[in-house]
């Protein structure tokens, strides 16, 4: 079972006073028979019958408060019980990339930076779909969305050249930020792929979470891990080397590990352009993944949709509402002569 508000369920926890104060009203009710009986009664006469029955009437009214009580939870929590997958037609499509402009990607394992292969990298997968459009968000400390989606090739290149760490003040690689606003499915009528081209040297945010939201909500999601096995110094816009807190040069390779549990965890794939050698296979890879999990518009693309549940706990909970309004009617005595 699926919630979409789980934070409902915290309503549940009144099911403990709740049920320790019925608790206290059943042992009670039984010693009201003196006042009620003043004059006494004989067992098994109608009033006696009917006291017995008032007696199980609020037996059942307390069981009923409290299938109100779980019922009203569950119906705000939004629960789905299991997901079906329709044929949506696909009026847009979109590569969404997703760029690493930390420092880090200043490093040259080879003779190019990491930025420029992954600029590279970008070129090439955007220029084998000119059927969509494309987008451009750049991370470091924070995350930026340089290029909203766009159909003009020449504004989207235009645009990644300028994507250099000195668009962002604020240091380290928050992948998680840049993913926060892809994690949000897009609409019925938009496919939508995410690529990601990073070192895999992330920094601060639950990188982990967004990642599997952003896997669960597109149509698919690449990680394409840039950087050589041996650790290369880290560069600034100037070329001059970043030393830490001890004055010492920071190195670092491409977190491989990092990327392919990232990759397995959010149900991505998984790109090595670490040596420039294999920039076309990584090319390659990218571009066969788009063919096979990006439609073309006006095709159309499998959606799996959670099946709401709210509105069988929203008429259980009338029903129970109504059963304890019945089960609290007050105890009517018969008549002389009723019942026989």
């Amino acid at each position: 079972m699926i919630f979409a508000r789980p934070q409902w369920l915290l309503g549940l926890l009144a099911l403990l006073p709740y049920a320790l104060a019925a608790r206290l009203f059943l042992a009670r009710l039984p010693r009201l028979a003196a006042l009620v009986f003043a004059g006494g009664h004989d067992p098994g006469s109608p009033a006696d019958r009917a006291w017995q029955v008032y007696l199980s009437r609020r037996r059942l009214g307390s069981l009923a408060g409290a299938a109100f009580l779980v019922c009203a939870c569950l119906a705000l929590a939004d629960p789905s019980f299991r997901r079906h997958t329709v044929m949506l037609p696909v009026r847009d499509a979109e590569v969404a990339f997703v760029l690493d402009v930390s420092n880090s990607m200043l490093s040259v394992d080879e003779t190019l930076s990491r930025l420029e292969l992954a600029r590279r990298l970008v070129d090439r997968i955007a220029d084998s779909r000119p059927d969509c459009r494309h987008s451009l968000t750049v991370f470091k400390g924070d995350a930026l969305l340089l290029t909203p989606a766009t159909s003009s090739r020449p504004a989207f290149m235009e645009n990644l050249a300028w994507a250099t760490p000195s668009l962002m003040s604020m240091r380290g690689s928050n992948l998680s930020a840049a993913l926060a606003s892809l994690a949000v499915p897009p609409a019925a009528g938009l496919a939508r792929v995410v690529v990601v081209l990073t070192d895999g040297q992330f920094t601060g945010g639950e990188v982990r979470d967004v990642a599997v939201r952003v896997g669960q909500g597109s149509s698919g999601f690449v990680l394409v891990g840039l950087g050589g096995d041996e650790a290369r110094p880290v560069q600034t816009i100037n070329g001059q080397a970043v030393l830490d807190d001890r004055q010492r040069i920071i190195a670092l390779a491409q977190n491989r590990g990092a990327l392919a549990d990232l990759a397995e965890l959010a149900a991505a794939l998984y790109v090595d352009a670490g040596r420039e050698a294999a920039l076309g296979a990584a090319a390659g890879q990218v571009i066969g993944y788009l063919q096979a999990r990006l439609p073309r518009p006006g095709q159309t693309r499998p959606v799996t949709a959670a099946v709401s549940s709210a509105s069988l706990f929203m008429w259980l909970t009338v029903l129970a509402f109504w059963a304890v309004i019945w089960c609290g009617r007050p105890y009517r005595r018969p008549e002389i002569g009723e019942g026989h």
